[in-house]
């Protein structure tokens, strides 16, 4: 089984990395094997357009039966525990569009894409996959913005979409993997909530840990 794992950051995935290098063989120095598994590490980059390039150029050189997007979010709602790990289900681009006065109106607002036109459905791109692996962790919606909420107004705008976290790579990912017809699972870990901006509040190293603690627990899972 060919997996590629990609991260926005190296920092994120840093425990996987270091587990695979001491209990998987490693091949170079983002390739690992074990039995006839091989896990390949990539490093996006932040944001939708490095996502989107660096995915797109690795799915072009290679073929997967499986392609992971690991990383951090920040959360709406404070009942979501901080440090929690997440299957993401559906993802949106929610700043992609137009100011009105004091009101945002999306792409499809605008009559520019359409709602339930591939890779949308219901202006959101829903993963199909999620069912054929062995995903144990709760699930949830995702919007991915460029620049992330940490004010009155953008948090309001960005509500709207009823998510329930937020990341700057997500829908990027969901968008060439929908699109490919390429398996693919999104995790993300709480790092914060979503609230004017206050980085005293965040829980970053704990956020990786449980992520990574996720990671290393369904990689050995599917290796057997």
């Amino acid at each position: 089984m060919q997996i590629l794992l990609i991260s926005a950051t190296p920092f994120e995935v840093e425990p996987l990395v270091s587990y695979l290098s001491k209990q998987w063989k490693q091949e170079n120095s983002c390739v690992f094997s074990k039995k006839n598994y091989c896990i390949e590490i990539l490093y996006t980059g932040v944001g939708s357009v490095a996502t989107t390039y660096n995915l797109q150029k690795k799915l072009i050189q290679n073929s997967y039966d499986l392609v992971i997007q690991a990383g951090v979010a920040g959360a709406f709602s404070d009942s979501i525990a901080l440090g929690s790990v997440w299957a993401i289900t559906s993802d949106c681009i929610a700043d992609l569009g137009a100011e009105d006065h004091e009101n945002f109106l999306s792409v499809f607002d605008l009559g520019l894409c359409k709602g339930n036109e591939s890779p949308y459905t219901q202006k959101r791109i829903v993963n199909q996959h999620l069912d054929k692996f062995s995903i144990t962790i709760p699930k949830a919606t995702a919007i991915t913005v460029q620049s992330a909420s940490g004010s009155e107004r953008s948090i309001a705008q960005r509500s709207q979409w009823q998510a329930d976290l937020e990341s700057m790579e997500g829908a990027a990912f969901h968008y060439v993997c929908q699109l490919e017809e390429q398996a693919y699972i999104q995790i993300r870990s709480v790092s914060n909530y979503i609230i004017p901006r206050d980085r005293s509040t965040w829980k970053m190293q704990e956020a990786i840990a449980s992520l990574n603690q996720f990671l290393i627990e369904f990689m050995e899972t599917i290796s057997l």
